[in-house]
């Protein structure tokens, strides 16, 4: 099983609005206003993707899906570059301007 935690550029947790899946696999619909999803491959070389609206996005994120023995993925921890409904922008810093004046 993998678990994916979708994310925004501060860290915080992004919600799943809903998903959609192809392949052998079965994708875990994560609770109302959730940002985890659970993935189980139900063949040992399975392929697919899975297409997903986030909460606020109008463009799907979509990633492709396939099992290999050489490598596992237990948990991955995708990051939106964006600020989330969750998240916190930073605070504008600004940099201080110094002028003195001669005698």
């Amino acid at each position: 099983v993998t678990t994916i935690s979708m994310l925004d550029v501060t860290g915080q947790p992004w919600p799943i609005q809903d998903l959609s899946w192809a392949g052998n696999f079965e994708v875990l619909q994560p609770e109302n206003g959730g940002h985890l999803l659970r993935i189980t491959p139900l063949d040992q070389y399975a392929y697919g993707n899975v297409s997903m609206r986030m909460v606020g996005i109008n463009a799907p994120v979509i990633m492709t899906l396939r099992t290999e023995r050489k490598a596992v993925q237990l948990r991955a921890d995708i990051q939106i570059p964006e600020v989330g409904p969750n998240g916190t922008p930073p605070p504008i810093q600004t940099q201080a301007v110094t002028t003195t004046e001669g005698s």
